[in-house]
This record gives C-alpha cells, sequence and structure tokens, in this order.
C-alpha cells in the first residue's frame, strides 16, 4: 500500500462520514502536488483556499491539527510574530508554550512586554520531511 493510500485509511478510519475527512483528503492532495518549497510556509488560509473553502472553520483546524500530529505527521507546526512594523519573527515552540503559560511574551530583539500578544502570533506549518520524502512512493 502506498504512504498517501495509508494516510487515506487513517483519515477514513478516524473521521468517517464527517466534514474533517474530506479537508483532510483536500489537504492531503494538494500537498501530495506541490513543490517542496511552495510547502515550507503554509496558513490556515492556505489550507482553506486548498479545500476550496471560505473561512477558515473548526473542522478544517480540526483536520489541520490531525494532520499534524504524531500518527500522520505530515506538517509541523511554528509560530511567527508579527511586530508593530510588520516585521517576522519566528518564535520557537518552547517560547510559545511559555508565553501560554505565563500569560506574558517578551519581542524577541527588543526585549519589551508585548501586550495582546495572542493577537500577533499565528501559527504556520511546513510539510513534514518524512512527508516530503514519501509522498511519491
Amino acid at each position: 500500500m502506498s504512504y498517501l493510500a495509508t494516510i487515506q485509511g487513517w483519515i477514513e478510519e478516524t473521521w468517517g462520514e464527517k466534514p474533517q475527512a474530506d479537508f483532510c483528503s483536500a489537504i492531503i492532495s494538494f500537498a501530495s502536488k506541490t513543490s517542496n518549497e511552495e510547502l515550507a510556509l503554509l496558513t490556515y488560509r492556505d489550507f482553506a483556499n486548498a479545500c476550496g473553502a471560505q473561512e477558515v472553520s473548526s473542522e478544517l483546524v480540526e483536520a489541520v491539527t490531525f494532520l499534524s500530529g504524531a500518527k500522520i505527521h505530515a506538517f509541523d507546526a511554528g509560530f511567527f510574530f508579527v511586530d508593530e512594523d510588520d516585521e517576522e519573527h519566528e518564535i520557537e515552540k518552547g517560547e510559545m508554550m511559555e508565553a501560554i503559560a505565563t500569560g506574558e511574551f517578551f519581542h524577541p530583539e527588543t526585549g519589551e512586554r508585548v501586550e495582546n500578544f495572542e493577537d500577533v502570533i499565528y501559527p504556520f506549518f511546513t510539510a513534514s520531511e518524512e512527508f516530503c520524502r514519501r509522498r511519491h512512493e
């Protein structure tokens, strides 16, 4: 059985007829045909576009979470912070976890405390090395 067929089986086994199954299948189809360079930075909006969805729904977020989980691991998750000058800064997962736990986030360059950091930190995704290597098997 091919790698993508195995993923599809896990999708069907997990989601059955739920909308998340359709989102997962559309995302995997999109990712299997897209260059590694284009898969280096994906947002929820990119996934919604790949699925033909008008909005980022909770079902779409659940599908992306599933595809990023340990079982399939098609995508790695990360975060970026957009500062007041519209500069983007990648945030380490540990930093993000600490900010969530403490309720405080500090600008990575200036060290200044960022108020309402939840409004200026965004998730992003990259195709995992394993997915990029195995998607054509």
